[in-house]
C-alpha cells in the first residue's frame, strides 16, 4: 500500500482528523453500557430518582455528541476518499496520454475506460469503508473484548471462541472471493467493448439493418458479466447470513449461562449481565464491519492491480534527458534507412529501409496501396512510434533528440480519421494554439472551404460542436480538421489522406489555397488519388513498407513501374495519361 500513500498524501491532514472523530465516537459508545449498568444495579435498586436522571442525561447528552462526531467523521472520510479518486483518475490519465499507439493497443480503450472509471470508483469505495471502519472496527473490538473480559471471564470465553470461528470463515471466504472479482472486471471490459463499438458505429449498425445481431451480440457479453457477478456476489452473500448465525447463537449461549449465575451461583449481577451482552455485540459488530471492508478490499484489489498495471508501465517513447533542437524550424526532413514492425518477435519489418530527403518549402506526396506503411510513416514522424532502426532527421537534427512537445508542436497532422471535441467551431480551432485570432481562424477556415457554412451558422464561430462532430457531415468534418492544423500554424503540415471527403471543386479550391496561403511550408501530403499530388514537387510511391520511387509525376510515370499502375488504373476516373 505504500504506493498508493503517495496519491493520498494530500489529503493525510483531513483523514486524521475523521479518523481522531470516529474514535472519540467509539469511546462514546463503549462508555455508554456502563452507565446504563450503574442505573440498573445501583439507582433503581436504591429508588434513587436523581441518580437515574442524572445518569440519564449523561447517556443522551454522550449520544448527542457521539451523533455530531460521526457525522464529522463519515464527511472527512468522504472528502478524503474523493480527493484520493481524483487525483488517482488524473495521475492515469496523465500516463495514459504519454502512451505510444502500441501501448495503446495493448491495453485496448475499452479498458482504459473501464479501469479510468470503474476500477477507480471501486477503490474509492474502499477508501472510503476503510477510513471509516478500520479506525472504528478494530478499536472497538479490541476494547469491547477487553471490557467484556474484565466484566466477566467466564462469559468471555464464547466471545474467544466466535471472533476465532467469525475469523477462519472471513479468510476462507475472502480467499476463494478475490479471482471470481478478477473474472468480473474482466467480463465488464468485455462488455464494455461492445457497448463502445455499438454506440460508435450505430449508424453503420442501421445502414446494415445488424440490430438484431447487435443486441444479440450485446446479450452474449452481458450475461457473461452476469454470471461473473452473480458467482461472485453469490460466494459475499454468504458472509452477512453467517454473522448473524454466529452474534444470534453467541447471544442464547450468553443469556442462558449468564441466568444461571445470576439466578442460580449469584455471581453475576443483571446489569452486568446487559453490559457484558452489550460488548459482545459491539465484538461481532465490529467483526461484520472489518468483514464487510475485508470483502471490499478482496473485491477492489482486483481494481488496484488493474491501475497498477497502467502506473507500472513505462511509456516507451518518453523524452531525451539532453535536448538538442535547431534555432529555427525550417521544416526540412530526412529518412535514413529507417525501419520499423509492429511486433518486436515478427520477421518483417512493416516500414523497412525508408531513405528520402524532404526540403524545408517541398510539397511532397505520398501514395501507395492500403497497407503499404503511409499512415506508419507519419507516426514515425511524430514519434506516436519509435523506430527499430536507422534515423529520421528534422533539419538536420534527430527527432530523438527534440523536446517531444516541441518536436509535436512543429508538426500538424489531419490524420485520416476526422476527430472533433465537444465544444464550439472556436474552441475545436484553437486546439493547437490557444492565442489564435480570429482572423487566422477565419483564414484558416476559408482555406479549407467550410467558410461559407461557418457564416451562414446563426453563432458562427460560437456554433455548437457535439461530441464527435455527429452534427456535421463527413466532408464538413474534414474540412474542419483541415482548418484545425491550418490555425496550429507549424512548418511542417501533414496530410494523412484528408482529401478523401472532399468533392473535386472543394479540393481544388483548398489545394489553391494551400498554394496562396501556405506555400512556404513544408508539405506531405498522403493520398489514393493522383489529380491530388500530380503537380506536387515530388512523389513518393510506397509498395508493402519499402519506398519504391521518388521522383516529380512525369518522371515516374515514364520510369516507375508501380506508379504507372496506379496511374492505369486511375487513368480513366481522373482522366489523365
Amino acid at each position: 500500500m505504500k504506493r498508493w500513500f503517495v496519491y493520498f498524501k494530500k489529503e493525510v491532514p483531513l483523514a486524521l482528523l475523521g479518523t481522531f472523530l470516529t474514535g472519540t465516537v467509539v469511546l462514546i459508545e463503549l462508555t455508554q453500557p456502563r452507565l446504563m449498568a450503574r442505573i440498573v444495579d445501583v439507582a433503581i435498586p436504591a429508588q434513587d430518582l436523581g441518580m437515574i436522571t442524572d445518569l440519564g442525561v449523561r447517556m443522551a447528552l454522550l449520544a448527542l455528541g457521539g451523533a455530531f462526531l460521526g457525522i464529522g467523521g463519515v464527511v472527512c472520510a468522504a472528502i478524503s476518499a474523493s480527493g484520493f479518486a481524483e487525483t488517482l483518475r488524473h495521475v492515469v490519465m496523465e500516463k495514459i496520454q504519454r502512451f505510444s499507439a502500441k501501448e495503446m493497443d495493448s491495453f485496448s480503450v475499452s479498458s482504459l475506460i473501464t479501469r479510468t472509471t470503474n476500477d477507480i470508483n471501486y477503490i474509492q469505495s474502499t477508501m472510503l469503508q476503510s477510513l471509516r471502519m478500520l479506525v472504528r472496527a478494530p478499536m472497538m473490538l479490541v476494547t469491547a473484548v477487553v471490557m467484556a473480559y474484565f466484566t466477566n471471564k467466564t462469559l468471555s470465553i464464547v466471545i474467544f471462541f466466535a471472533v476465532i470461528l467469525l475469523s477462519v470463515l472471513l479468510y476462507l471466504l475472502l480467499s476463494k472471493g478475490y479471482p471470481l472479482f478478477v473474472g468480473m472486471q474482466k467480463a465488464m471490459d468485455k462488455m464494455n467493448k461492445n457497448l463502445q463499438e455499438g454506440l460508435i458505429n450505430l449508424r453503420v449498425i442501421k445502414s446494415f439493418v445488424a440490430e438484431e445481431r447487435e443486441n444479440d451480440r450485446f446479450a452474449i457479453t452481458n450475461e457473461s458479466l452476469m454470471k461473473a457477478a452473480k458467482k461472485a456476489n453469490s460466494l459475499m452473500a454468504l458472509l452477512n447470513p453467517t454473522m448473524m448465525v454466529v452474534l444470534q447463537t453467541s447471544t442464547l449461549i450468553v443469556m442462558g449461562f449468564g441466568s444461571k449465575l445470576i439466578l442460580i451461583d449469584g455471581t453475576l449481577k443483571l446489569g452486568e449481565l446487559l453490559v457484558f451482552i452489550n460488548y459482545m455485540v459491539f465484538t461481532l459488530n465490529s467483526m461484520m464491519m472489518l468483514s464487510m471492508t475485508l470483502t471490499m478490499f478482496s473485491r477492489s484489489k482486483a481494481s488496484f492491480v488493474r491501475i497498477a498495471e497502467i502506473l507500472d508501465k513505462t511509456p516507451e517513447i518518453r523524452n531525451p534527458e539532453v535536448t538538442k533542437e535547431p534555432v529555427e524550424i525550417r521544416g526540412g526532413l530526412s529518412f535514413r534507412n529507417v525501419s520499423f514492425k509492429y511486433q518486436s518477435a515478427s520477421n518483417e519489418y512493416d516500414l523497412e529501409n525508408l531513405s528520402f530527403d524532404v526540403l524545408p518549402g517541398e510539397h511532397v506526396g505520398i501514395i501507395g496501396s492500403t497497407g503499404s506503411g503511409k499512415t506508419t510513416l507519419i507516426r514515425c514522424l511524430t514519434r506516436l512510434l519509435d523506430i527499430d532502426e536507422g534515423e529520421i532527421l528534422l533539419d538536420g537534427v534527430s527527432i530523438h533528440a527534440f523536446d517531444l512537445k516541441k518536436l509535436r508542436s512543429s508538426i500538424s497532422v489531419i490524420p485520416q480519421k476526422n476527430v472533433l471535441f465537444s465544444g464550439t467551431i472556436a474552441e475545436n480551432l484553437r486546439w493547437g494554439n490557444r492565442d489564435a485570432k480570429d482572423e487566422a481562424l477565419w483564414l484558416a477556415l476559408n482555406a479549407s472551404g467550410i467558410a461559407p457554412f461557418v457564416r451562414n451558422s446563426q453563432n458562427q464561430l460560437d456554433t455548437v460542436i457535439q461530441q464527435g462532430g455527429a452534427n456535421f457531415s463527413g466532408g464538413q468534418k474534414q474540412r474542419f480538421c483541415i482548418a484545425r492544423a491550418l490555425v496550429k500554424d507549424s512548418p511542417i503540415l501533414v496530410f494523412d489522406d484528408s482529401m478523401s471527403a472532399l468533392d473535386s471543386a472543394t479540393e481544388t479550391w483548398v489545394k489553391s489555397q494551400l498554394d496562396a496561403h501556405y506555400s512556404h511550408k513544408t508539405i506531405v501530403m498522403i493520398a489514393q488519388k493522383i489529380s491530388t499530388i500530380k503537380d506536387y514537387d515530388r512523389i513518393l510511391v510506397m509498395d508493402d513498407g519499402k519506398v519504391v520511387g521518388y521522383d516529380t509525376h512525369a518522371n515516374l510515370l515514364e520510369n516507375n513501374t508501380v506508379y504507372q499502375e496506379i496511374v492505369a488504373s486511375q487513368a480513366q476516373k481522373e482522366g489523365f495519361a
